[in-house]
C-alpha cells in the first residue's frame, strides 16, 4: 500500500455562519482578529478534549515510533542530535486549510493554526470559490479585498493594539499564516473574469477547478465549509456518494489508490462546537426521484444547483451509471447546455493523479 493512501482530503463542516444571528455582519472590518469575534470553535480549541484543532493534529501528525526512538538513545552522544533532527524532519507535516471568505470560518482556521510546532505547519487560504452562506457570489472580490488590506495594515504595523498583547486574547499575529499571495491570485483571476464581462461559474465547476488545483500538492489539505452549503461536494463524483448526508460538526476523510475511479470517504466523527444550529434536521434519505431537470440559469447562492447536482447523482446511482464518469456531465445532462469546450475543464480528473499527501 502506498505511504501517501491515508493522505487525502480532510472535509469539516461546520455550523452556518453565526453573524447574522448575533445582528452582526460578515462584512464588518477585521471581524475575524476580534477577540470576541463571532467563530464556530471555542477560542481554547487545543484544550477541548475533542476540538477539531486537537483532532486534525492526532490525524496529521503520524505516532511516534518507540524502535525508532530507542535507537536514537541507544546511538552514541555525537550523533543523537543530528538523528534526532532527523527523525523530527521527518514526522513533519504541511498543512493548508481552505475556507471560504467568512470571517467567522477565517477565525476558525486561525484558533486551529494556534497548533503550529515543530511538527505541524499551517498555511491559510482563503477561497471565493467554498460556498458560504454569509457571501453571495457578487460580495466575493469586495470580501477578499477588504481581507488583503487587513493583511497589509498588520504587516506595515497600523494595528493599535501592542502584538503581545494581541497574542493573548486575539488572532491578529495568526495573520503571518494567512497565504496573502493566494488571495491576491484569486482577485486578480477575478477582475480578469469581471473586467471581460464573463458570467460567473456555477459552483460545481468552481469545486472542480479549486481540487484540480490541490490535488498534487504534497501536503495535508484540510478544507473548512458549512454543512448546509458545501455537504454536497464530498456526495458526488468523484466521491462517493452515501444515502447519508454529512451533519454540522462532522469530520471526514476522503483517499483514493492511484488507478481508483473514485474516493473512499472514512467518517471520522465529530468534534466539538461553540455553536451549533439551533434545530438540526433530521437526516435525509436519499429515496426520491430525481427531477427531470434543470431549467433557466445556476443560482448563484447554489441551492438550486446543489440539489441538481445530488439528483443527478442519485440518478446514476438507480440506474446503475458508474458514479466516477466524472463532473462534466453535469452541463451535458442539462436541457439547454452550453456544449463549449469549457466542459472539459469542468472535469475532475484528481483520481488519476499518482500521489496525495
Amino acid at each position: 500500500m502506498p505511504a501517501w493512501y491515508r493522505k487525502g482530503f480532510y472535509f469539516a463542516f461546520t455550523p452556518n455562519c453565526p453573524t447574522s444571528g448575533l445582528g452582526l455582519s460578515c462584512d464588518m472590518d477585521r471581524l475575524e482578529i476580534q477577540n470576541d469575534g463571532p467563530s464556530h470553535l471555542f477560542k481554547n480549541d487545543n484544550a477541548k478534549v475533542w476540538g477539531l484543532s486537537k483532532r486534525l493534529r492526532k490525524l496529521i501528525v503520524p505516532n511516534r515510533d518507540k524502535y525508532d526512538l530507542e535507537k536514537i538513545a541507544e546511538a552514541s552522544h555525537d550523533v543523537q542530535g543530528e538523528l534526532l533532527e532527523s527523525y523530527m524532519e521527518e514526522r513533519k507535516r504541511t498543512c493548508i486549510i481552505f475556507c471560504p471568505p467568512c470571517r467567522c470560518a477565517i477565525r476558525d482556521a486561525l484558533i486551529i493554526s494556534m497548533m503550529s510546532d515543530e511538527l505541524v505547519d499551517y498555511t491559510i487560504r482563503i477561497d471565493d470559490r467554498i460556498p458560504a452562506s454569509c457571501c453571495q457570489e457578487t460580495d466575493k472580490i469586495r470580501r477578499l479585498r477588504t481581507l488583503v488590506q487587513t493583511l497589509s495594515a498588520f504587516d506595515e504595523g497600523q494595528m493599535t493594539e501592542p502584538r503581545e498583547h494581541m497574542t493573548k486574547i486575539g488572532c491578529a499575529p495568526l495573520l503571518a499564516r494567512v497565504d496573502r499571495a493566494y488571495i491576491e491570485q484569486r482577485v486578480y483571476q477575478l477582475e480578469i473574469k469581471f473586467y471581460g464581462n464573463e458570467r460567473y461559474m456555477p459552483i460545481r465547476p468552481q469545486i472542480t477547478e479549486l481540487l484540480n488545483e490541490t490535488a498534487t500538492a504534497d501536503v495535508t489539505r484540510v478544507f473548512l465549509g458549512e454543512a448546509r452549503t458545501c455537504s454536497w461536494i464530498i456526495q458526488t463524483p468523484p466521491f462517493t456518494w452515501s444515502p447519508r448526508v454529512p451533519k454540522e460538526k462532522e469530520l471526514f476523510l476522503l483517499t483514493c489508490l492511484y488507478g481508483a475511479k473514485t474516493f473512499t470517504s472514512e467518517y471520522l466523527g465529530s468534534f466539538t462546537c461553540a455553536i451549533s444550529t439551533a434545530a438540526e434536521p433530521a437526516p435525509v434519505l436519499h429515496t426520491s426521484k430525481p427531477r427531470s431537470g434543470r431549467k433557466g440559469t445556476p443560482s448563484l447562492t447554489g441551492s438550486a444547483e446543489v440539489q441538481h447536482i445530488l439528483s443527478e447523482t442519485r440518478a446514476r446511482i438507480h440506474t446503475g451509471s458508474n458514479v466516477g464518469d466524472g463532473l462534466a456531465d453535469e452541463q451535458s445532462s442539462s436541457p439547454g447546455a452550453d456544449h463549449s469546450d469549457d466542459d472539459d475543464e469542468a472535469t475532475l480528473n484528481i483520481a488519476k493523479r499518482p500521489r496525495l499527501s
